[in-house]
């Protein structure tokens, strides 16, 4: 397995690309959840079962959202620290 030696400057760049995954108007993550249809994807569960598993989605969209906003706050010696943590 070859292990990559990442840089401040990388993380910031997949802080970056990690926003645009979340948010582009064509295929972000936001634009293509709000674009499922959930009546057709949970339609062989019962209801309760269906809000559950959508729930599920909700807050995981939303904790992807609270990690990319909690890293781009982040300032360059709080990623060095993140990395020497990662890497140690």
């Amino acid at each position: 397995m070859i292990e990559k030696q990442f840089t401040v400057e990388d993380i910031e760049d997949m802080i970056y690309q990690l926003g645009v995954l979340i948010a582009d108007d064509s295929w972000g993550l936001l634009i293509t959840t709000l674009k499922k249809n959930f009546f057709e994807e949970y339609k062989q569960f019962d209801t309760v079962t269906a809000w559950e598993r959508f729930v599920d989605e909700v807050n995981r969209i939303q904790s992807i959202i609270e990690l990319h906003d909690f890293l781009a706050e982040c300032d360059k010696e709080d990623l060095k620290l993140l990395l020497e943590r990662f890497e140690g």
